[in-house]
């Protein structure tokens, strides 16, 4: 429902406290998860061995979106209060990678020590699957996932807010926003997995689909977000 930050252009005033607007917004994230876990070359060399290297877990995530729709203002100073409505389109995606301390050596049975969110021992979470018959891998942990894959949607959206011009066509701007309903569809998504084979006796890599693609229809008060704008009157 919200931007990061947002750049609202009103290129077509209709009367003098109303105007069409076009706003475009942009969010984005990206995140190192580090988490210790046994060295496993040292536990080779010392079974009391106490070391620990540590796994890394990489999230990027970025989106841009575009309001197109009509904002009213009222007040006559610098500062104004501004509440709008119109149609919402926005775009994202978002990978997961992977960076492991403990890499698959004979002297851990290739059976490389990891983070408990892709421990592959049964214990923990599987993550769609690891093992392989075709390339004989019997262990494996993920590389890179794309489970977001790419997400589109299309929706009405409504905001209210406080505006301050700073120049006389010139402006920034605080709104909260609203999606009472929308429509989003997600693109495939995929994971790339690696392990140790015990045909080509070598550590390979292999992708796995995860999904097909997927929809939704959203509907309600929840869908709320904040933007912080920049605008500029023509």
């Amino acid at each position: 429902g919200g931007s990061f930050c947002a750049v609202k252009v009103r290129f077509l005033v209709l009367s003098g406290s109303t105007a069409l607007k076009f706003s475009l917004g942009f969010n984005g994230s990206h995140l190192d998860y580090r988490e210790y876990v046994t060295d496993d070359y040292a536990k080779y060399q010392n079974t009391m061995s106490e070391e620990q290297t540590y796994d890394v877990v990489k999230c990027n995530m970025g989106g841009v979106s575009l309001t197109a729709g009509i904002e009213k203002s009222l007040g006559k100073g610098p500062l104004r209060f501004v509440m709008g409505a119109g149609i919402l389109y926005s775009i994202g995606a978002g990978t997961l990678t992977f960076d492991y301390g403990n890499d698959y050596k004979v002297y851990n049975s290739y059976k490389p020590s990891t983070i408990a969110m892709v421990d592959m021992t049964g214990t923990g979470d599987n993550l769609n699957g690891y093992t392989t018959q075709k390339f004989g891998i019997a262990y494996g942990r993920p590389a890179k996932r794309n489970d977001i894959g790419t997400v589109q949607q299309i929706g009405l959206a409504a905001n209210i807010g406080l505006e301050y011009f700073v120049a006389e066509r010139i402006s920034v701007g605080v709104d909260a926003c609203i999606v009472p309903v929308s429509f989003a569809w997600q693109s495939q998504s995929w994971a790339v997995y690696e392990g140790y084979s015990s045909l080509t006796q070598k550590v390979m890599t292999y992708n796995k689909l995860v999904s097909p693609g997927s929809h939704a229809l959203t509907y309600g008060t929840s869908n709320l977000g904040v933007n912080i704008s920049v605008g500029y009157y023509f």
